[in-house]
């Protein structure tokens, strides 16, 4: 049974862990060097940040705002995860040595823009067919929420910019890190009202009255994700809990011999597809479940973490 086992969870992550490497790739050599993962990232921030814009400020939606809040609001739910983890580890956040992060994000955004005031694509899809959109993209956004969470827990190892040992030694700074990465550009935007023309400060999302679990899932999905990687990828901050968890594996059908030791690919995969049961779940109990979980109940910004990482690069690079 244990061979079955193994087999079937190889078969489920081989598509992810190909999925995750052509992320990596450039969208084109020449015209458009980015990578898949953060071009795809930059346009489901885009479509979310427009869909909450429409939300907040009516049939104006986007046009309320000036192009210095509407650029600068969606910057800041693209990259709050990026730019809190390398503030929390001394480390320079990469749009401030890099132009091609500024490209990479704000020419998609652009470019979505133009199609939906345009009407190319329909404003419906911001509004009431949204759940259409969450509906067939829940499986992308469970690959780019693992690279931004593997990307972020990678900078803990980076040999070039160590960070402090007590930080990579400490669980709590992955669980930490995880959820930032995960949800913390959303958090960050909501907190200060980002796609309004008059931001202002609130109380953060995951501590008002009401939210849930649902509505946090963002969050605690990726402190989930961060010890989901780490463990599998054998970081020493996880190693005392590996061993326990290895210890009571042995009395079910299949051993701790038999579990693979995975790479760093692997690892993220099995968090992209946590991240896909996550999702599909919320997308369910928010779109489908006739209302048993009503679209009136806060939440965090989604899509909304740090930079994904490309292939096996730190976020950094």
């Amino acid at each position: 049974m244990g061979s079955k086992v193994l087999l079937i969870t190889a078969g489920t992550l081989r598509p992810i862990a190909n999925a995750l490497s052509y992320l990596g790739t450039n969208v084109h050599p020449v015209y458009f060097p980015y990578p898949w993962a953060r071009t795809l990232h930059a346009l489901r921030v885009s479509y979310v940040f427009q869909a909450s814009a429409r939300r907040f400020n009516g049939p104006q939606g986007a046009k309320a705002l000036s192009w210095g809040t509407y650029i600068s609001g969606f910057l800041v739910m693209a990259w709050g995860g990026t730019v809190l983890s390398s503030l929390l580890l001394s480390q320079p956040p990469p749009m401030l040595y890099s132009v091609g992060i500024w490209i990479n994000y704000i020419v998609p955004h652009l470019i979505l823009t133009f199609l939906f005031s345009t009407s190319f694509l329909s404003p419906s899809l911001l509004t009431t067919n949204s759940h259409l959109v969450d509906t067939i993209l829940f499986p992308l956004d469970g690959l780019l929420r693992a690279g931004s969470v593997a990307g972020t827990l990678a900078l803990l190892s980076n040999p070039s910019s160590p960070v402090n040992p007590l930080l990579a030694s400490s669980p709590l700074t992955h669980l930490i890190l995880g959820a930032i990465a995960s949800g913390g550009g959303g958090t960050t935007a909501a907190t200060i009202n980002a796609w309004n023309p008059q931001w202002s400060f609130n109380t953060p999302v995951f501590l008002r009255d009401g939210v849930g679990w649902l509505g946090t899932l963002d969050l605690w999905g990726g402190a989930l994700a961060a010890i989901i990687y780490s463990s599998l990828t054998s970081h020493p901050a996880f190693t005392p809990f590996t061993h326990g968890f290895l210890s009571y594996m042995a009395v079910l059908p299949f051993t701790p011999d038999l579990l693979p030791s995975l790479s760093a690919l692997g690892a993220k995969a099995v968090a992209a597809l946590v991240f896909m049961i996550l999702f599909a779940t919320r997308v369910y109990l928010r779109h489908w479940a006739g209302g048993l979980w009503p679209r009136s109940t806060p939440q965090t910004g989604r899509k909304l973490g740090a930079v994904p990482s490309q292939g096996q690069k730190t976020k950094t690079q």
